[in-house]
């Protein structure tokens, strides 16, 4: 009795360790996923340049931009920790705020705290 007990507890152990803390998202090179939030300073997990960068490089801030924008994965790394990095454009090819064509998305963090939806 003892013994099924024990088992019963380490294969709840190991099932709950190996699918509770990883969610896995099947994303290749080619998705189109939608921007989801208005301003620029919301992003926490789509690495968006910084106001001041912009500015200097001639580009402008439109916020209003952002949202419901479709943009594509361009490449996909993973990290050691398991961490997806994608490098996305604009599914139009144009620069985000007329200055840069990529800019790089953790997949996993950003698709949690919805910043970006599938299309």
């Amino acid at each position: 009795m003892s013994t099924n007990v024990f088992l019963l507890i380490l294969f709840g152990f190991l099932y709950s360790n190996s699918y509770g803390q990883h969610s896995e998202h099947n994303v290749s090179v080619g998705d189109i996923f939608i921007l989801q939030k208005y301003r620029l300073d919301d992003y926490k997990y789509v690495s968006f340049p910084k106001a001041n960068f912009i500015l200097k490089k001639g580009g402008i801030i439109n916020n209003k931009s952002l949202k419901g924008q479709k943009v594509k994965v361009i490449s996909i790394k993973e990290k050691k920790d398991g961490t997806l990095i994608a490098s996305i454009e604009l599914e139009s090819n144009r620069s985000f705020f007329g200055i840069q064509k990529r800019v790089t998305v953790r997949l996993n963090d950003a698709m949690l705290a919805a910043e970006i939806a599938n299309y």
